[in-house]
C-alpha cells in the first residue's frame, strides 16, 4: 500500500514538471502571431489545473490512508478490548445465528449454562431453555428479527446437570451487514433469581401487610356492620367469656358494654342454664355445628332468633334477633288467616251451594280463579282456571239475538272487568250439548282499596225451564180467559182451536162425542189463513177416520190417553189417512209432529184437541203436559158450559113454575084471605064459639104468611133475572130509619121489648131505592123483634163511613153461632128454626137489594148477648 502510494505519488508530480515545461516552451500568443493555435494553449492549461487538483485529491486521499490505517489500529485494539470486555463481563453474553445457534459466548454465559465457553458454540440456544418456556422462547425469536430488538423479556433456563433453574432477563439486537440483511442476534442474559426472590419477598410482605390492613379494615368494617345491625352479637371465646358485644346486645342486656365484656356468657343468662338452647350452644361449641332457632330469651321473656357460628380457632359468634313483634304479628297473621281460610272455605261452601252458576275472574286479563260445581252443570261444559268465559270454543257460548257467537266485549264478565255493573241480563247460550239455553246474568266488579277493578262476579240461572214454564203458564192463562169468556159451547170449542193455532201448534183441531151425530170437527183453526180453507176442505172430503181401530183422535176417546207423535213419518200417516188423496193433502197441509190430548171432565171423555206442526221444533213431553193441562181447561170450560146450559133450563123451569104460582096459587090464597076477613068484619060471629074464632084467625094468619112467602118468591126470580128495576134517590138516612122506628112501634110494644131510633148528625143523603131500603130494614127489624125475647132491647141507627154509609140494627136476643154467620145471607137457609120463620128469603133479599145499589150486608154476633146487622149504602152525589 505505501509504495503503489509512493509511485503513484512521484507519477504524479512528473506530470506536473512535464505540463509545466510544455507550457514554457509554447510561445507568447501575443508575440508569435504565427504560434501554436490559442485553444491548446488554453487546454494544457486546463490539463494544469486538473493535474494540481488531482495533486490535492491526492493529498487528501494521503491523509485518509493515514487516518484509515490509525482506524484500524484502534480498532483492532477496540475489539481487543471488546473481547476482554466480551468474555470477561459479569453478565452473560451470547451472539447466535439468526434461527438461535450460539456462536459466540463469554465466561458467564458459559457459567451460567455449565459448559465451557468454547462448546457453546453450534448449540442451539433452546437446549439451554427449560422446556416449559421453549414455545415462548420460539415466539420471542420469530418476533426479534422483524422488531430489530426486543428487551427485558423474561426467560427461565436450565444448567446443565442438577443445578436448578434460573430466571434471566434477556436483551436481544439484531446485527446487520451492509445490505440490511440479519446476520447474528447479540444477546444479553441477566439473572434476575435474586431479584425474583426479593420480588417475591417483597410481595409477601405486602401481601402480609396489605392482609394486615384488611383484616384491620375488616374488623373496623365488621364492628362497623355490627353495630349498625339490628341483631344483638354477642363473641365469645372458648371459655364462653364475652369478648365483644354489639350496642343492640348491650341494650337486651339493660348492660353497658365494658360491663359485659370479659364476663362469662352463662353468668349473664344464668336464666338460660339448662335450658334447651343452652344445651343446643354447648353442643355447637363442642362439634362446631351452627345453630338456627328461634326460642325465648331468658331476659325480658321475649322471642327471639338464635343464630350461633362456632370459630375454627375456638370460641362463638352469637346473633339474637327480637322477634316478638314478628311472632305476634306472626300469632295474629295465623289467627287472619285462619279466620281467612274459615271465611273462604264457609264462601266456597256457600259459593258451591247457590243454586246458580258463579264466576268469579280477575283484573286485567279475565282469568277464571274461581267457579262453582253448578257453573259448569249449567253450561254443560268445563270451565278451565287459565281460561275465561271468553276463551270459549266456538262450538259454545253467549249468542246474539240473530243467532251468531257474541264478541268478547258483549260478555256481561269483562264489561264487569270493565267497571259496569250489569244487572238481570238475558242471553242466549248455546250449551256444551249443543242445545240453546236462555240464562239471566249479573255481573259486578270488585274493587281494591285504591278503587281499582281487581275482579268480576258473574252470577248466572238457566231460566229456559221458567220462561218455558211461564211462556206455557202465560198461554194458559191466556186460553183460561178466552175459555172462560163464553158459557156457549161451540164458542168455546171453536175458541179453544183459535187459542192454540198459532201458538202451541200450526193448526188444531177439537172433535166433540155428540150423543146423536156421534164424533165431529166442532172447532177448527189454522195459523195461516190461506190454508185454512185447506184444512175445512180435508175435514169436509174426509169427515171420518178411515181405520178406527188405530186412528189417534179414536183411539184417544176410547182410551182417555193421550198420544205424541214426535215425528210423523209412514206409519203414522197410514194410520191418518185413508188413500193417496187423503195422503196427498195431509202433505199439502203439513204434517211433521203432532200430539192427540183427550178432554176428560170427571171420569168422562168430552173430545179430543189435536195439535199438528207442519215444520220446526218437534214436540216433546212438555209440550205434551202443557196440552194436557190446556184439555183440563178445556173440559172444564166445556162442562161448565155444559152445566151453564142446565142451568139456563132449571132456570127457565123455575120461571115457569113462578108463574104457575104468581097466577094460579096466589089467587085462591087471596081468596082464602079475603074469606076470611068477611067472616071476621061482616059475619055473624055470635054464631062462632071461641074455638071457631081462633080457628078464623089461624086460616087468615097462614093465607096471609103464604101469601108473603109467595112474594119473597116472586121478588127472588125478580132479582136473579134481573127483571127487578131500583130507582135510586138522594134519601136522608133519618127519614129511613124513623119509617121504619114507625112501622114497627105496636109490634115492639106488643111483645114488650124496648125500640130506640138513634138519630144520626151529620149524616149525608144516600142514593137509594126508598121502598127497596126500607124493605131490608123492614126485614132486619122484623127478624130483630121476631127473635128477641121480651125485655130485650132493639136499636137502629146510621152512621158515615168514608163515601158510604152505614146502617145497622141490633138486639139483646140470643145470638147466632159464629158457624153459622157465612151462611146467613144464603136462600132457604135458617140459622134459628121455629119461632114462626119464614121460607129463609127475608135476608137473601135484603142482600140482593143492599149489593144492587152497590153496598154491602154483614152481621156480627155473639152467642147469648145479641146480634148486629150492617148494611152500607153509597153517599148521594150532588146534582143526583
Amino acid at each position: 500500500m505505501p509504495d503503489s502510494s509512493d509511485r503513484y505519488h512521484e507519477q504524479v508530480r512528473r506530470s506536473l514538471e512535464r505540463l509545466v515545461a510544455l507550457q514554457r516552451e509554447l510561445p507568447d500568443p501575443d508575440a508569435a502571431a504565427g504560434g501554436p493555435p490559442g485553444d491548446v494553449r488554453e487546454s494544457l492549461e486546463a490539463l494544469y489545473t486538473a493535474l494540481e487538483e488531482l495533486h490535492v485529491a491526492e493529498e487528501e486521499l494521503r491523509v485518509q490512508h493515514e487516518q484509515l490505517e490509525l482506524a484500524q489500529v484502534e480498532a483492532a485494539l477496540e475489539r481487543q478490548r471488546y473481547l476482554e470486555l466480551f468474555h470477561m463481563a459479569p453478565d452473560p453474553y451470547l451472539v447466535t445465528t439468526v434461527d438461535g445457534t450460539i456462536m459466540d459466548a463469554n465466561y458467564a454465559a458459559a457459567e451460567l449454562a455449565g459448559i465451557p465457553a468454547h462448546l457453546l458454540a453450534g448449540k442451539p440456544f433452546t437446549t439451554l431453555v427449560t422446556p416449559e418456556a421453549r414455545r415462548t422462547f420460539r415466539s420471542v425469536l420469530s418476533r426479534a428479527v422483524p422488531l430489530g430488538r426486543l428487551d427485558d423479556w423474561e426467560v427461565r433456563v436450565r444448567p446443565r446437570g442438577d443445578g436448578p433453574a434460573v430466571d434471566v432477563s434477556c436483551s436481544v439486537s439484531v446485527v446487520s451487514d451492509e445490505q440490511g440483511n440479519a446476520t447474528s442476534l447479540r444477546w444479553i442474559l441477566r439473572d434476575i433469581s435474586e431479584r425474583r426472590r426479593a420480588e417475591h419477598t417483597a410481595r409477601a410482605l405486602a401481601r402480609e401487610e396489605a392482609a394486615h390492613a384488611e383484616a384491620e379494615a375488616g374488623r373496623a368494617r365488621l364492628q362497623g356492620v355490627l353495630e349498625s345491625i339490628s341483631d344483638a352479637f354477642v363473641g365469645v371465646d372458648s371459655s364462653w367469656n364475652i369478648t365483644w358485644v354489639n350496642r343492640r346486645a348491650a341494650e337486651m342486656w339493660h348492660r353497658s358494654r365494658e360491663q359485659l365484656q370479659g364476663r362469662g356468657l352463662w353468668r349473664e343468662l344464668s336464666a338460660a342454664v339448662g335450658t334447651e338452647p343452652h344445651t343446643a350452644l354447648l353442643r355447637a361449641m363442642d362439634t362446631r355445628e351452627r345453630v338456627e332457632r328461634e326460642t325465648r330469651f331468658p331476659i325480658g321473656r321475649r322471642w327471639i332468633e338464635l343464630r350461633a357460628y362456632p370459630a375454627e380457632e375456638g370460641g362463638m359468634s352469637i346473633f339474637f334477633r327480637d322477634i316478638t313483634t314478628r311472632r305476634e304479628n306472626e300469632a295474629e297473621r295465623q289467627r287472619l288467616l285462619a279466620q281467612a281460610q274459615a271465611q273462604r272455605a264457609l264462601l266456597t261452601t256457600a259459593l258451591h251451594n247457590i243454586p246458580g252458576g258463579v264466576v268469579i275472574a280477575e283484573a286485567p286479563d279475565g282469568r277464571i280463579v274461581l267457579h262453582n260445581a253448578e257453573a259448569e252443570r249449567i253450561l254443560a261444559h268445563p270451565l278451565h282456571q287459565e281460561g275465561g268465559l271468553t276463551d270459549l270454543p266456538l262450538h259454545y257460548g253467549n249468542l246474539l239475538p240473530d243467532g251468531s257467537p257474541a264478541p268478547a266485549e258483549a260478555y256481561p264478565l269483562p264489561r264487569a272487568l270493565a267497571g259496569e255493573m250489569v244487572r238481570d241480563e238475558e242471553w242466549m247460550y248455546r250449551l256444551g250439548t249443543g242445545e240453546i239455553a236462555i240464562l239471566r246474568c249479573s255481573a259486578a266488579p270488585v274493587h281494591d282499596p285504591d278503587g281499582n277493578v281487581a275482579a268480576a262476579v258473574c252470577t248466572f240461572f238457566d231460566i229456559t225451564e221458567s220462561l218455558r214454564i211461564e211462556r206455557t203458564d202465560r198461554f194458559l192463562a191466556e186460553a183460561g180467559e178466552v175459555l172462560s169468556s163464553s158459557l156457549n159451547a161451540s164458542e168455546v170449542v171453536q175458541q179453544l182451536a183459535r187459542v192454540c193455532a198459532g201458538t202451541i201448534a200450526d193448526y188444531s183441531i177439537v172433535h166433540l162425542v155428540d150423543e146423536e151425530k156421534g164424533v165431529r170437527a166442532a172447532g177448527v183453526a189454522h195459523a195461516d189463513r190461506t190454508r185454512q180453507e185447506l184444512l175445512l176442505g180435508l175435514l169436509r172430503r174426509f169427515p171420518h177416520a178411515p181405520d178406527p181401530e188405530v186412528h189417534p183422535v179414536v183411539q184417544a176417546l176410547r182410551t182417555g190417553r193421550p198420544e205424541l207423535m214426535s215425528s210423523v213419518d209412514e206409519g203414522v200417516m197410514a194410520r191418518v189417512c185413508g188413500g193417496a188423496d187423503h195422503r196427498e193433502m195431509m202433505r199439502a197441509l203439513g204434517l211433521s209432529s203432532a200430539m192427540v190430548v183427550p178432554l176428560r171432565a170427571k171420569d168422562r171423555v168430552l173430545g179430543v184437541i189435536s195439535l199438528a206442526r207442519g215444520g220446526g221444533a218437534p214436540y216433546g213431553a212438555r209440550d205434551l203436559a202443557a196440552a194436557e193441562e190446556l184439555a183440563r181447561r178445556a173440559a172444564l170450560a166445556l162442562e161448565n158450559a155444559r152445566l151453564y146450559e142446565q142451568a139456563q133450563a132449571a132456570v127457565r123451569a123455575r120461571d115457569d113454575v113462578m108463574a104457575v104460582v104468581s097466577h094460579d096459587l096466589r089467587n085462591p090464597i087471596n081468596a082464602v084471605v079475603m074469606a076470611s076477613a068477611v067472616l071476621q068484619e061482616f059475619g055473624d060471629t055470635s054464631r062462632l064459639t071461641e074455638r071457631d074464632r081462633k080457628q078464623l084467625d089461624v086460616i087468615r094468619r097462614s093465607a096471609e104468611q103464604m101469601n108473603a112467602l109467595v112474594q119473597d118468591l116472586l121478588e127472588v126470580a125478580s132479582l136473579e133475572s134481573g127483571a127487578m128495576v131500583m130507582n135510586p134517590r138522594p134519601v136522608q138516612p133519618l127519614v129511613l130509619l124513623s119509617a121504619a122506628d114507625e112501622m114497627f112501634a105496636g109490634t115492639a110494644q106488643e111483645r114488650g121489648l124496648e125500640l130506640n131510633c138513634i138519630r144520626p148528625d151529620g149524616v149525608p143523603a144516600v142514593s137509594a131505592d126508598y121502598g127497596r131500603v126500607l124493605q131490608v130494614l123492614s126485614n132486619l127489624l122484623g127478624n130483630a123483634l121476631k127473635f128477641t125475647p121480651s125485655g130485650g132491647r132493639v136499636e137502629l141507627s146510621a152512621v158515615r163511613v168514608a163515601g158510604y154509609v152505614r146502617f145497622w140494627v141490633t138486639d139483646t136476643g140470643p145470638g147466632i153461632e159464629r158457624d153459622h154467620l157465612p151462611r146467613l145471607f144464603d136462600r132457604f137457609w135458617q140459622a134459628r128454626r121455629g119461632h114462626g120463620a119464614g121460607a129463609g128469603l127475608g135476608l137473601s133479599i135484603a142482600r140482593s137489594i143492599v149489593e144492587a145499589h152497590g153496598g154491602q150486608i154483614w152481621a156480627e154476633s155473639t152467642p147469648g148477648e145479641g146480634t148486629t146487622f150492617h148494611f152500607t149504602l153509597p153517599v148521594a152525589q150532588p146534582g143526583e
